[in-house]
């Protein structure tokens, strides 16, 4: 259970820094 919990989470992690970069690709995450 924990290792999909994991999985989703660094999934959607991923998902919002691309979608973040491409709503604004001249500004880089803090992250």
């Amino acid at each position: 259970m924990g290792a999909n919990e994991n999985a989703c989470f660094l999934d959607k992690r991923s998902a919002f820094k691309s979608i973040a970069s491409k709503l604004a690709p001249t500004k880089s995450p803090t992250a």
